[in-house]
């Protein structure tokens, strides 16, 4: 009896000890939606694949972790549902594997769409086909990721499906226009609205979108990939001018895509005497706008706005002894176009804390003789 209750409870912790994502946690970091013969390698364990996701991971991804892929478009025909005739795929991370936070990770789609070949080709995932319609990226498609909860087909009518107790966590457009068959009636698959101001929180996603404009296979991040916070890391990965292409599969292969980036969100201490400068930095970024606060506490919240602190870096005064805290609001703006219309979000993400120690006196180091 007491080795059933001491397996039933390691059990479900075991079971429990899964990642739940906050929006922008994942982010899609590459894409070869091409991949073909003439690339330097289309093959994994014997089985050919045609496309490649690369996503990176702001949190730890722990086993049971579930996250959802569909290329399915939102309001593909019917208002606040998705398309169905397109692919939706479950994957479960397996028992005994994990993936670092910082970590970019690929998922590859086969060209023989089958749940065999699904799992065979992404081994530490357990990978479910959860519509009968083949889940890929094509050229101007879109990627939506979400985690938890379940996929439901709706009625036996098509494109009136979506997403029960899941979290949109994200979502990719390889072209400007996000147009909706509200927006635009088309029969057009490659559609999609972008989910905005909806009545559910968990699937508006108009502050973590990726949308860009490359008309291209092989599209992926190439700018800066220093250390940074995971809201610097979020704002680096959604400015569509930190994104390249490549001009071929071969080279985009070439591209180290599979990366441990480097990503600290502690408190950053500093100690320093009287009027001694310090300088506190947060990513440049050309969709951002800055403004840092002061804070009594270890808080980015309801600070005190500094006037004038509008750069992305600020030299705090230092000319009396006391310990202060400082934070930055990062201002961004998202455009896209729905419907021909310019349309743009502007949404705040925080940095780090920075804790900064003035002291009264220098501080003096003992030195024993000997």
């Amino acid at each position: 009896m007491y080795f059933f209750i001491l397996f039933f409870i390691i059990s479900s912790i075991t079971l429990s000890a899964q990642t739940n994502f906050d929006k922008g946690d994942l982010l899609v970091f590459a894409i070869n939606s091409n991949v073909n013969s003439s690339c330097s390698s289309n093959y994994y364990n014997s089985i050919e694949f045609v496309d490649e996701i690369f996503i990176l991971t702001l949190k730890e991804i722990l086993p049971n972790t579930i996250i959802y892929l569909t290329d399915n478009g939102w309001q593909r025909k019917y208002n606040n549902y998705f398309g169905t005739t397109e692919g939706v795929i479950k994957l479960t991370m397996k028992t005994g594997f994990s993936i670092d936070k910082g970590q970019v990770f690929s998922i590859k789609i086969p060209n023989s769409y089958t749940e065999v070949n699904l799992n065979s080709i992404n081994p530490n995932w357990q990978i479910i086909k959860v519509t009968n319609g083949g889940f890929n990226v094509a050229l101007v498609d879109q990627l939506f990721i979400f985690n938890n909860g379940n996929w439901n087909m709706g009625t036996t009518e098509d494109h009136k499906g979506f997403f029960e107790n899941s979290k949109l966590i994200t979502a990719y457009n390889n072209k400007l226009e996000w147009d909706s068959y509200l927006d635009i009636p088309s029969i057009e698959t490659t559609n999609s609205g972008l989910p905005g101001d909806e009545i559910d929180d968990n699937i508006t996603i108009k502050d973590f979108h990726l949308t860009i404009d490359q008309n291209s296979a092989y599209n992926y991040y190439s700018r800066s990939k220093t250390e940074a916070s995971s809201n610097e890391w979020k704002l680096r990965l959604l400015n569509p001018e930190y994104w390249s292409k490549a001009n071929n599969c071969s080279n985009f292969q070439s591209i180290n895509n599979l990366e441990k980036l480097l990503v600290n969100d502690e408190i950053q201490e500093f100690e320093i005497c009287k009027n001694e400068n310090i300088i506190l930095k947060v990513d440049e970024n050309s969709i951002v706008e800055y403004q840092w606060f002061e804070n009594n506490l270890p808080s980015n919240e309801n600070g005190i706005l500094i006037n004038g602190a509008i750069n992305s870096s600020y030299i705090p005064s230092t000319s009396i002894a006391s310990d202060k805290y400082y934070y930055c609001e990062l201002k961004y703006t998202l455009k896209w176009i729905s419907a021909g219309i310019n349309k743009e979000n502007v949404s705040v993400l925080k940095s780090i804390l920075y804790k900064v120690k003035v002291l009264e006196e220098p501080k003096i180091t003992s030195i024993e003789m000997n």
